[in-house]
């Protein structure tokens, strides 16, 4: 039906997913790893790798809550395009919905022009 019974945290994109006769989901990732997710105890990786990609995830999420260099919890919402610009060409940082997008102003037409999503 479409619906999402499952989701798997990564530690890059993922550019591929592939499911295996057996029920298990591989994945390839940009960060060079194709990983193989199971419900089959006798498949499981050893104890170090699990930790490991576990600290990996977590150092992520951590990154997550900056970006370039700002924390998000610290970046204003869309209201602040509500002040004009100081000049041609100053840029502002917002929050919308979780992510970090950049603004031009743009001082011949009055308006903050969306230059795109901030990303590390």
């Amino acid at each position: 039906d479409g619906q999402c019974v499952l989701s798997l945290p990564h530690a890059g994109s993922v550019w591929g997913v592939a499911a295996l006769p057996n029920g298990d989901i591989a994945t390839a990732c940009s960060d060079a790893t194709a990983r193989v997710f199971t419900r089959d105890p006798a498949l499981l990786a050893d104890e170090g790798t699990i930790a490991q990609y576990e600290a990996t995830l977590s150092a992520q999420k951590l990154a997550a809550q900056e970006v370039g260099g700002v924390k998000m919890s610290e970046l204003p919402g869309v209201e602040a395009l509500d002040q004009p610009g100081n000049k041609e060409g100053a840029t502002k940082i917002v929050k919308v919905n979780d992510k970090a997008y950049a603004y031009s102003w743009n001082s011949v037409e009055s308006k903050w022009d969306q230059i795109g999503e901030v990303v590390e």
